[in-house]
């Protein structure tokens, strides 16, 4: 068909062929230039792990006297945002450097630790323990952590790790790390991420840590109750982060009370949050 014959055809369909040719090159257009944005998928979160031992009776848990143990898994991103990767790896590896390093370890040698010099300090405060009097080594040494996914919708992830470390001493260490993440930016969400309004919330938190605590504040064991005054001030956790319905607390023993008065967690649910959320679920 030359052009005269073309122009003859299209003169035929006059003039809706051309509306319907002009729509479907603008359509064409506009998806060639403004691409449709793929569906948010959830991150893939995997389990790294660390094993390793040192000492004479590693083989005897039930008389070991002279062990060091380290047993941890913690979350890795095995599919996601680089940015994601990178902030989940540093968060994982000041948890764990945290739980590794002896008790009287300084604070320059918390945040400058890696998880290769963490444990190496680890079995060496071991050894150096153990020559200075095996009798303070029942039970050995041990360092362990689990982790948990606690939210994972696309946008955001939150996770949980879970340590507990003895190094001589009467009792273990018991703690939880909590942290949400933005998938795309790796930034780890803040409250002022979280609330638009921290002075409400607080409020909103510090009414819902009474209800979750009522052996402390409304005790039926004839104890003394406890109140927030100038020695017990009440604020927000140090570990917290997104769950489908609300923000989970997390409240470490001794973080607000005594260390004997235990570890509080709750959800503060969005209903009660209100408008005051950034986060719109």
């Amino acid at each position: 068909m030359n052009g005269n014959q073309f122009l003859t055809f299209a003169s035929r369909f006059s003039p809706l062929f051309f509306a319907a040719v002009g729509f479907f090159t603008l359509a064409c257009f506009h998806s060639c230039t403004n691409p449709t944005p793929p569906a948010e998928k959830p991150a893939i979160i995997g389990t790294a792990k660390m094993e390793k031992t040192q000492g004479k009776d590693c083989d005897d848990p039930e008389m070991s006297t002279n062990c060091a143990k380290i047993k941890l898994r913690y979350p890795t991103i095995e599919a996601g945002s680089e940015a994601l990767k990178k902030s989940v790896a540093e968060w994982a590896t000041r948890y764990l450097v945290f739980i590794l390093l002896p008790y009287n370890s300084t604070d320059k040698e918390f945040k400058t630790a890696t998880l290769e010099t963490a444990t190496k300090a680890f079995f060496d405060n071991h050894t150096h323990d153990v020559t200075e009097s095996e009798s303070v080594m029942t039970g050995g040494y041990r360092v362990e952590s689990k982790d948990t996914i606690l939210f994972n919708d696309g946008k955001h992830i939150t996770l949980q790790i879970d340590g507990n470390a003895y190094m001589g001493g009467n009792h273990p260490h018991v703690s939880v790390a909590v942290a949400t993440f933005d998938c795309v930016t790796g930034k780890r969400l803040t409250w002022d991420d979280l609330v638009s309004d921290k002075a409400a919330f607080k409020a909103l938190a510090e009414k819902n840590f009474v209800a979750a605590s009522p052996d402390l504040f409304k005790p039926t064991d004839g104890s003394e109750p406890l109140k927030f005054d100038e020695e017990f001030k009440f604020d927000l956790p140090k570990s917290y982060g997104l769950v489908k319905d609300g923000i989970f607390f997390n409240y470490e023993a001794g973080e607000i009370f005594l260390m004997v008065h235990g570890v509080t967690q709750f959800v503060l649910p969005f209903s009660e949050i209100g408008g005051i959320s950034k986060i719109k679920n």
